[in-house]
């Protein structure tokens, strides 16, 4: 079933615009779709802590009813862009990939997400306590 799904042709059209794909309305249709599963809105993906640029599962995604059903339709929207060779707007941490591919997720792998969101959030305080390289603490103007 899932196989019939990738390699079917499917009809890509926008309301009220004609055209013929020449691979042009697949990836913009593919960049518009990519944006919609990320909206915050949805509450099924939230930006890693670490570096705001990775996605991962949001932890509150139970609260939208039908986010099971949601996050099997975004995994098909993610295999039929692997399968047309179509790039999206999406970027996983380590972790989510290795779990997406199989590969058993060890504690290096979740320590490697956490060492990064935790320097990024010790720049974050030390910018804001006006601590430089050295670490002493410069006085306010």
């Amino acid at each position: 079933m899932l196989v019939q799904f990738l390699c079917q042709k499917r009809c890509r059209l926008f309301a009220g615009e004609e055209g013929q794909d020449a691979g042009g309305l697949l990836r913009e249709w593919y960049i518009i779709i990519s944006r919609e599963i990320f909206n915050p809105m949805y509450a099924l993906f939230c930006t890693s802590p670490g570096d705001r640029v990775t996605y991962t599962i949001n932890p509150a995604s139970h609260c939208n009813s039908n986010h099971l059903s949601y996050f099997k339709f975004v995994g098909r929207i993610i295999a039929k862009a692997v399968f047309d060779n179509k790039l999206l707007e999406c970027y996983f941490t380590r972790s989510f990939y290795k779990h997406i591919l199989g590969v058993p997720v060890k504690l290096v792998h979740l320590l490697r997400d956490f060492v990064q969101c935790l320097t990024m959030w010790l720049s974050v305080v030390a910018s804001s306590l006006h601590i430089n390289c050295c670490g002493s603490l410069q006085r306010l103007p």
